[in-house]
């Protein structure tokens, strides 16, 4: 098989173009959000976000990921972990963290719902219309 003519996906490919670039994570405090909000304020014109549920009192053991993420949280309550600093998160907070940052999270005694977009998605900035 030749795989000169295999295109890569769109999707994918608009990872790699995120304009911004952030060295450390950033806590952005918000207000009470839906399900729905969320999910369209994060979603990209293509693509995808991510819905997690965590248990109560869940535990995401210390790991990186390859690209950036933008988590808003929408229900309950979450304690990310990363660079020195404990940041705890309820709904409308929003988590922006770059790509290979070694984090950790703890989930609340009631659980926690949450977005993950794979790109860095402000709110500041989403005001005036332009992604970061």
């Amino acid at each position: 098989m030749n795989n000169e003519n295999i295109e890569k996906c769109p999707f994918h490919q608009l990872l790699n173009q995120n304009s911004m670039e952030l060295e450390q994570v950033k806590y952005v405090s918000g207000k009470n959000i839906s399900l729905e909000q969320a999910v369209f304020e994060l979603l990209p014109e293509t693509g995808s976000v991510e819905v997690q549920r965590d248990t109560p009192l869940r535990e995401h053991k210390t790991h990186t990921h390859p690209t950036n993420e933008t988590l808003l949280i929408i229900e309950g309550e979450i304690t990310f972990y990363a660079e020195n600093q404990k940041i705890p998160c309820k709904s409308g907070d929003r988590i922006l963290l770059p790509a290979n940052t070694k984090h950790s999270s703890i989930a609340g005694p009631n659980g926690c719902l949450y977005i993950i977009a794979l790109e860095f998605v402000n709110p500041e900035i989403e005001k005036v219309g332009a992604r970061i």
